[in-house]
């Protein structure tokens, strides 16, 4: 699916998910109503239309768009490619843009020393 500025909000991010933080960075996906207790999302929203509402470049936002589109479909290659080549054992890679949030980098660590929190505050005494 190429995007375009009529393309549809709703089948960019079914096509390509990773464009979501795209579109959060940018401006709300939703309006607000008055009178009305939830937000309301329009099933027919074009990318202009959202770039129009967010008021910002219809160009810009589809080049990132197409862009992180792109990387995610050359991963999605590059992956089948490795698993092709290595068989079962081949390891996982991330796609593109899908770690987003502060825990993304969290590695469990490996020389950790636990010990109960009774024993070490006795050990200290009181502070």
């Amino acid at each position: 699916m190429a995007i375009t500025a009529d393309s549809l909000v709703r089948d960019v991010l079914d096509q390509h998910p990773t464009t979501g933080a795209i579109f959060i960075q940018q401006g709300a996906l939703f309006r607000n109503v008055p009178g009305q207790l939830y937000a309301v999302y329009d099933s027919d929203l074009t990318v202009e239309a959202f770039a129009a509402r967010n008021d910002i470049s219809a160009d810009r936002l589809l080049s990132r768009l197409i862009a992180t589109a792109d990387a995610d479909e050359l991963a999605r290659r590059t992956h089948a490619q490795d698993t092709a080549h290595q068989g079962s054992r081949a390891a996982p890679r991330m796609i593109a843009g899908s770690d987003i949030g502060y825990t993304s980098g969290h590695r469990e660590p490996s020389d950790v020393d636990v010990r109960s929190v009774v024993s070490v505050q006795n050990s200290r005494g009181p502070i």
